[in-house]
């Protein structure tokens, strides 16, 4: 996006988010939103819950492609990824 100012990610304002994992997770998927909920912890002190499913439109960090993730403001297909290619998206709204 030209033209935009880097803000970073406030970690304060995570209390409220969840790990949101398919609903069929890869092994592998499952294993990295634990490693993810264990390291943002370490850094905001909280335990993010890790879900299958979204009851609201934002406030996810997505592991793995699920219709969850596609259906969001932030959603793609990995379907034309490589065996180790990802994407990082991160999105203020």
């Amino acid at each position: 996006m030209a033209g935009a100012e880097p803000a970073g990610v406030d970690l304060g304002r995570l209390a409220d988010w969840d790990i949101v994992i398919p609903e069929k997770a890869l092994p592998v998927e499952a294993y990295a939103a634990l490693e993810l909920r264990t390291h943002i912890g370490f850094a905001i002190g909280l335990r993010l819950k890790v879900v299958r499913s979204v009851d609201r439109p934002g406030r996810h960090i997505f592991v793995g492609e699920s219709a969850a993730m596609r259906n969001s403001a932030v959603g793609f297909s990995t379907k034309d990824f490589g065996p180790e290619q990802q994407r990082i998206v991160v999105r203020d709204g």
